[in-house]
């Protein structure tokens, strides 16, 4: 089936010129090495499609070398005559055992249909763009969302349940997805609709954008009361309110007045708009977990802030360090984003270029908050913390 798409795709002129070769293993290889060994073409039926978790695993063979024929032997040996009509396999080929015993066979069905809590392959997986209702703010913040929940699929079900509705679909379809009952794209269709369905100016169907800002408050306002805020004022001590809150995990800190990431966790503080009724200053929210969060959203888009590597959240019960797994950019009213992997690996993702793959940068102790200022003509516009 590969090899028929890879000669279909040369007689439209669609390969690249160094794709060539005498032999359909060499042919494919060089596919593979073109396209990713995780690629799926279009035309490949969706009961025959492989993942991260079922790969199409080719095993790596060298080519059969030619050899010319000792024409100075003049008789065969009566071994050979004897045995005209036998398979004689090439030299240096593997002969294809057709046979595989019943438990053998189970084994490997029952490898196919486990569904594994923890990504072990070396990869990153990313959402396709949606040209007809454009799609990117939600591909690019679910693309980092699903890697993330791959790692340790029943961790985050549990943590994603336990926010609100939205994220509790997502993680059921996430789940799904591994099932192979649905595709990523469908389940991002379903969070979607669900989205537009109660926000539907919010969240526009068409070629019109959603604010990704107002998507990742809207999914990370947690329905329970997980929390505190206090608004009051720094300067003559006045206290405006202080009561119980459900407080998000996502924070917009443009306005405020820092130098990085860590030093805003710190405090934990927002610039209110009002004004104290006793000194007139500017008044201050504080905002106190009662348990520090697993995940944090923080956007800062077109500031000096710098992007920190690690912060250490403070909260009423405990104090925990959250790693950056993610950042997205946003230019020529398109969202992209970046995944950072457990192991520090940097993911680029753009479902429009990159499609269903992630392309592999650096590895995160490669770099600084520059590099994540700006990347492909494209603005930062928040950073995920897990």
């Amino acid at each position: 089936m590969r090899f028929l798409i890879i000669l279909l795709d040369r007689y439209e002129s669609l390969l690249p010129s160094y794709i060539e070769g005498s032999t359909r293993n060499s042919i494919i290889r060089q596919y593979q090495q073109w396209k990713g060994e995780h690629y799926i073409p279009n035309q490949v039926d969706r009961a025959l499609h492989w993942s991260s978790n079922d790969p199409l695993e080719m095993p790596l063979m060298t080519d059969s070398q030619w050899q010319l024929i000792d024409k100075s032997r003049k008789k065969f040996s009566a071994q050979l005559l004897s045995s005209v009509t036998a398979y004689i396999p090439a030299k240096g080929t593997k002969t294809l055992n057709l046979k595989r015993k019943s438990n053998e066979t189970k084994s490997v069905v029952s490898k196919r249909r486990q569904n594994t809590s923890n990504q072990t392959d070396n990869s990153s997986t990313g959402f396709i763009w949606d040209h007809q209702n454009y799609s990117c703010p939600y591909d690019s913040l679910f693309t980092i969302l699903y890697n993330l929940w791959l790692e340790n699929s029943i961790e985050w079900t549990e943590i994603f349940n336990n926010i609100n509705h939205y994220m509790e679909t997502l993680a059921n379809g996430f789940t799904q997805v591994q099932e192979e009952t649905l595709s990523l794209e469908e389940a991002r269709n379903i969070v979607r609709d669900l989205l537009h369905q109660d926000h539907y100016t919010m969240f526009p169907k068409g070629k019109n954008s959603a604010s990704i800002g107002e998507l990742a408050t809207i999914l990370f306002k947690d329905e329970r009361l997980n929390g505190r805020s206090e608004i009051y004022c720094e300067n003559c001590n006045y206290i405006n309110s202080d009561y119980p809150d459900n407080v998000g995990y996502c924070f917009d800190l443009t306005l405020q007045a820092i130098t990085t990431t860590f030093q805003w966790i710190s405090s934990l503080t927002l610039t209110e708009h009002d004004q104290c009724p006793e000194c007139l200053e500017t008044l201050v929210h504080l905002i106190k977990f009662d348990e520090v969060p697993k995940l944090l959203i923080l956007e800062y888009s077109f500031t000096n802030i710098r992007t920190s590597h690690k912060i250490k959240v403070k909260a009423e019960n405990n104090s925990d360090t959250l790693g950056l797994r993610g950042t997205v950019y946003h230019g020529d009213n398109h969202f992209t984003s970046r995944f950072i992997s457990s192991n520090g690996t940097i993911w680029y993702h753009d479902g429009i270029t990159t499609d269903r793959q992630c392309t592999e940068e650096r590895n995160l102790c490669m770099t600084n908050s520059e590099y994540f200022i700006r990347f492909k003509e494209k603005d930062f516009v928040f950073a995920v913390y897990a």
